[in-house]
């Protein structure tokens, strides 16, 4: 098993939102495909900077993405592009609980620093 510093699992961690500059919300689990995506418009996020003493980067904001009516969404996915069905995907993160609309369209808000990239 390797263990790794808090510098070099800031580096890690940076790395990954360096290529994440946009999320959007996943029905069921984005693998490791990005499988699964939404409907919804893909958001900018921008991101903590991860440090040696604090590694593990965060969104820096608020993020918000509209939901279609009886839809449920459990996870949001980090993506390359702004474009759905495009780009490369980096990571997913788990929406706790998830979110479900009832018959008419909702919107789901993410706190900031709710999604937290750890490289472990």
């Amino acid at each position: 098993m390797a263990l790794a510093s808090g510098a070099a699992e800031a580096a890690a961690a940076n790395g990954v939102t360096a290529i994440t500059p946009f999320t959007n919300l996943h029905g069921a689990t984005p693998g490791t495909t990005g499988a699964n995506e939404l409907g919804s418009t893909r958001q900018a996020t921008s991101w903590t900077a991860g440090t040696a003493a604090a590694p593990n980067p965060s969104n820096s904001a608020g993020l918000s993405y509209s939901l279609a009516a009886s839809t449920t969404a459990g996870f949001v996915g980090g993506w390359s592009v702004v474009t759905a069905a495009s780009g490369v995907y980096s990571i997913g993160f788990t929406l706790s609980p998830s979110v479900t609309t009832g018959t008419s369209a909702g919107t789901v808000t993410v706190a900031p620093g709710a999604l937290s990239v750890a490289a472990t």
